[in-house]
């Protein structure tokens, strides 16, 4: 590409713009501006060399009379001047030339500035030259010129010009101060170069790029829209089809839900490959490195699969090299992606009795502080035709037309696998064989990053015994158990029985030794390689049984880590949360609203919903909740901006936003904009538990200080027992006070709300000023003394605070209401 032009783009459209997103035609008009370009310069350079002439000829002159001294003057000069008329034509004839005098008229033009501009000679000489001055050009940029070549100096630019008829053209243009004999300026030459084609084109290129800008936009818009529009529907079908789960089935219910939630998980996986391919395609696609141990995260990515391996009747293998550092800086969502997209191919094209096998290698890298692992999956399934190998990682290919047919499936996974090996700097590669399976391998480079928490530390009780065998197995497992810088005792069985010892974690490779292990409170790792099915079934619970043993293998440490886990669950008594929260729903989608409806009844709570973002609104200003979720894609007012206004208002009730929108950046933007937290469609019922979980404990053990100090029931006790002391009042009348005061407390909140709904201070401050006398009455001063800010607040106070003061009023009397079962206890108590 022409130089000039490249500089051109980078400057124009940014280093990083992708051209091959732009249509063929714009592809062409770049082509067509280089052309124009190289034109450009080979007139320049003609140019150039014209403007030259005087000292071209000064010089040639000089060797001529040199070389012929006796020539006659007369010939010398004849030659000259026909050079002269030769460089002349040459300067007429290329390029659009005219003189102007000192006073700004036009003295002369030739052919070329005729023909472009549309204006005869006689039309042009004699008339000023901004005849064909454009009027959208800047006027100080004719001030720039005029000063340039007024002070002897040659000026150079571009300038757009307006024929007779109307229409634009574009000059390059150079204009030069001639000199007379006493150096003063006689006249101005203009030599100038058509470059209309140039920007026009030029333009175009810009009018194509924000096209192209545009339709990238639109397309993400669709994106979005698309999966929002599955993705809520799919939301009722998926949760409804866990509570279907959970209910009393028969077999051949119970086979049906099975086969709804594989075909639920089937569509998910489809509209989450069209996501990431477009995403992938559309450039958008970043990566987000963090602290990862192997041994558990991938080792946990892998193992999912084992369920469905176990159900095809596939043998089912995992090794990650033991030598591979605890701690790894990696991408885990994509790398599990990638993973997941491979170990699905294997599963899906190897049939019963087959072997699927996940292997992750280290390999020698000098860098101590770098790991290069292999990753490598195989299977021997039914394998790749050699002449569709080169194709095979093309989006929406498969192996065979057939393959749809019969294994189902987009085309995109080994396409968006590959992607996303390039984007981590690697290369996604396969060795195949039809009829003899697959193996698809890359590697990857990782930084090591220091383990927080490695195996060794976390071990409850050390050490690890390792019980006596003729078994070769020993050896490698003693060598596991040092490379993790586990403590472990080789001992025999007899001995260790003699050992007053409990909750110690111990591996044997007889089947013999468990039983008395288990009754001496042992965690029991048994390492036995091929026992009878029979058998198997036969094993305690609590044996964590190893059947195949690598050189190097995850099964170890995860067994470890396992029963080191139970260890300190059987320690740690916990205690059952009871969900006590208000909550709103806001989602418009029915069949949405009755199934978190379902959900939050299984947990005794009774939401209240809206059907869009205003009702919403409008019922959290009458009534305080402790938790409130928003769907974004609502009518009248979407998720985003109800959750505006609430902020707005002074509500900091924490949100969390329902979507199925599952694009990235959509979690940053829902917590920037004043959410608390993000669920994503469809939603595990388990997941909405784990939040309202979250947000019970965030209401019962993390409520700020001053809440605290305001609502506490001990010292509402205190302000109690104060007002029974100051008004010497029976504990029966001081029940009967505050009974009467509880019938009024929602009454109270409702009118309070509707004020602020209607943004009337007035009546806000007349209810604070009746709230504060009630609440002085019993002594409750704290939120006596905000009721007072609010009552007696001026135009000094920000409608933030004002707004922020009410709420906290609001909210204060109802965790009152809350615990009035608790204070009236305690007023029965008094003394």
């Amino acid at each position: 590409m022409h130089k000039t032009l490249k500089e051109q783009l980078k400057q124009n459209f940014g280093k990083e713009f992708d051209f091959e997103i732009l249509t063929d035609e714009t592809q062409l008009l770049l082509e067509e501006i280089e052309v124009s370009y190289k034109k450009y310069d080979e007139a320049t350079q003609a140019l150039q060399e014209k403007l030259n002439l005087e000292d071209a000829y000064q010089t040639e002159s000089k060797k001529f009379k040199v070389k012929h001294k006796r020539v006659p003057r007369r010939k010398t000069v004849y030659e000259s001047n026909l050079l002269l008329q030769q460089y002349k034509s040459a300067i007429h004839t290329s390029f659009i030339v005219s003189r102007i005098d000192l006073s700004g008229m036009i003295t002369y033009v030739n052919k070329a500035f005729c023909k472009i501009s549309g204006y005869s000679k006689e039309e042009l000489i004699g008339k000023n030259q901004n005849i064909d001055r454009h009027p959208q050009t800047d006027f100080k940029v004719f001030e720039e010129l005029w000063h340039t070549i007024q002070s002897k100096n040659i000026w150079r630019g571009e300038l757009k010009k307006r024929a007779k008829d109307g229409t634009s053209y574009h000059l390059d243009i150079a204009i030069f101060p001639l000199l007379n004999a006493d150096n003063e300026i006689g006249e101005y030459l203009a030599i100038g170069h058509d470059i209309t084609t140039h920007i026009e084109l030029q333009t175009q290129l810009e009018t194509a790029k924000e096209v192209a800008e545009a339709s990238e936009k639109l397309k993400s818009a669709f994106m979005a829209n698309m999966s929002h529009e599955i993705r809520t529907p799919m939301n009722g079908i998926f949760g409804f089809t866990k509570l279907l789960k959970k209910s009393a089935l028969n077999p051949e219910q119970e086979r049906y839900t099975k086969l709804i939630e594989h075909s639920t998980n089937t569509l998910l996986k489809i509209i989450d490959d069209i996501l990431d391919f477009s995403k992938i395609e559309s450039g958008n696609l970043e990566l987000d490195f963090s602290e990862v141990n192997p041994f558990v995260q991938l080792h946990s990515a892998v193992s999912i699969f084992r369920p469905m391996a176990k159900e095809k009747n596939i043998n089912y293998h995992i090794h990650i090299d033991s030598r591979i550092s605890e701690c790894l800086l990696m991408d885990y969502l994509r790398i599990s992606q990638v993973l997941t997209n491979l170990i699905n191919n294997a599963l899906k094209f190897t049939p019963a009795k087959g072997n699927v096998s996940i292997r992750v290698e280290k390999i020698f890298t000098p860098s101590p502080k770098k790991e290069h692992l292999k990753f490598l999956v195989q299977d021997d399934g039914i394998g790749i035709a050699e002449e569709r190998i080169k194709n095979i990682f093309e989006a929406f290919i498969q192996a065979d037309a057939s393959t749809t047919r019969s294994f189902g499936g987009t085309g995109l996974g080994l396409s968006i696998s590959s992607s996303l090996c390039k984007l981590m700097g690697s290369e996604l590669k396969v060795m195949s064989s039809q009829g003899e399976g697959s193996s698809f391998y890359f590697e990857m480079i990782y930084d090591k990053c220091k383990v927080i928490n490695p195996l060794s530390k976390q071990i409850l009780v050390s050490p690890i015994y390792l019980i006596h065998s003729a078994d070769k197995i020993i050896d490698k497992v003693a060598l596991e158990l040092e490379h993790f810088n586990l403590k472990f005792l080789s001992i025999s069985l007899g001995d260790l029985m003699l050992l007053d010892t409990r909750a110690h974690i111990v591996i044997t490779f007889d089947l013999e030794n468990c039983q008395p292990l288990l009754e001496k409170n042992y965690r029991v790792i048994l390492i036995k390689e091929n026992m009878l099915k029979s058998v198997k079934k036969t094993l305690d619970k609590t044996i964590y049984h190893i059947d195949t043993f690598y050189d190097y293998s995850p099964e170890l440490y995860t067994a470890i880590l396992e029963l080191n886990y139970v260890s300190k669950k059987k320690e740690k008594i916990e205690e059952e949360v009871q969900l006590e929260l208000s909550i709103l729903i806001a989602e418009d989608y029915e069949v949405n609203r009755i199934l978190i409806n379902e959900i939050l009844q299984n947990h005794h709570l009774t939401p209240d919903f809206a059907m869009n973002g205003k009702e919403a609104i409008e019922m959290a200003k009458r009534k305080v909740y402790d938790l409130i979720l928003m769907d974004i894609n609502m009518p009248i007012l979407d998720g985003i901006d109800a959750t505006k206004k609430l902020r707005r208002l002074g509500m900091a009730t924490p949100i969390i936003a329902i979507t199925a929108n599952a694009l990235e950046g959509d979690k940053e933007y829902f917590l920037n904009i004043g959410m608390n937290d993000y669920i994503s469609k469809p939603f595990d019922p388990q997941t909405l538990h784990d939040l309202l979980l979250k947000y019970s404990n965030a209401k019962h053990k993390q409520t700020t200080k001053k809440e605290k100090e305001l609502c506490k029931l001990d010292v509402l006790l205190e302000a109690f027992q104060e007002t029974k002391k100051v008004m010497h009042f029976e504990n029966e009348i001081l029940i009967h006070l505050f009974n009467s005061f509880i019938k009024s407390i929602l009454l109270i909140i409702k009118e309070l709300n509707i004020a602020i709904e209607q943004k009337d201070k007035k009546n806000i401050k007349r209810k604070m000023h009746g709230l504060r006398g009630i609440l002085r009455s019993f002594k409750i001063d704290k939120l006596a003394d905000i009721c007072e800010k609010v009552e007696y607040s001026d135009e000094k106070m920000n409608t933030k605070e004002f707004w922020g003061l009410t709420i906290k009023v609001s909210k204060g009397i109802e965790t009152i209401y809350r615990q009035k079962e608790k204070i009236l206890e305690g007023i029965s108590q008094f003394d």
